[in-house]
């Protein structure tokens, strides 16, 4: 389960950078909202296909320096907040704007973006990202829609974070999904591939914790 341990690793990780994190305890995580599937950072990075990049498609014209980086944390940290305790092991149906739903579960439409001022996290379908900007060969027809759990996504996005903004000190992107048709990107907001990408489906702009409309 993830509990204030889990929580404590990521506070750490967080407050390394200088973002104020609150602990969390137990009692918090003994509720429905908040009782997740813990994966560690070791098996995390083992299992999921991670690529990093330096393109200016996704950094922008400017170089990658601390402050950037330190806004990824937090934009993390919002997706965290406003998805993943809330959602947890929940498995939705992952699915661009205006395409016709195949699964029975809860819909949530991409693009999804989690921005803190020069940082973006990003919730994708396949066919939301133009070909231009895609960042490994085409694999064909891609699904517009696969099945993912908000607990699935973020373990993703941690080890994109250790690999590329960590180790790398680049911005990248990985899958998830039953059929890895969920692309989870990290990238400079106002990027090339930011504009290129369609604007939130939700009409939802994540801010420090908070959603306000966009």
């Amino acid at each position: 389960m993830k509990t204030s341990l889990c929580w404590s690793l990521l506070c750490s990780l967080i407050l390394s950078k200088g973002v104020i994190c609150v602990p969390l305890n137990d009692s918090l995580f003994s509720t429905n909202e908040c009782n997740l599937t813990a994966s560690q950072p070791t098996s995390i990075l083992m299992e999921t296909k991670i690529d990093c990049t330096t393109s200016v498609a996704w950094t922008g014209a400017d170089e990658l320096s601390e402050p950037f980086f330190h806004d990824c944390w937090v934009a993390l940290n919002i997706l965290f907040s406003n998805e993943v305790c809330p959602h947890g092991v929940s498995e939705f149906e992952f699915l661009r704007e205006g395409s016709v739903p195949v699964h029975h579960n809860p819909e949530q439409r991409t693009p999804r973006r989690y921005s803190r001022d020069t940082c973006t996290v990003a919730i994708l379908n396949k066919p939301d990202i133009p070909q231009a900007f895609w960042p490994g060969p085409s694999l064909g027809i891609e699904p517009e829609t696969d099945v993912a759990s908000y607990d699935e996504i973020y373990d993703a996005l941690i080890a994109v974070r250790y690999q590329c903004l960590n180790d790398r000190r680049q911005v990248g992107w990985t899958f998830a999904g039953e059929k890895s048709g969920v692309v989870l990107m990290v990238f400079k907001t106002a990027s090339p591939v930011d504009v290129a990408i369609p604007p939130n489906a939700t009409a939802v702009q994540f801010r420090e914790g908070t959603v306000e409309d966009s």
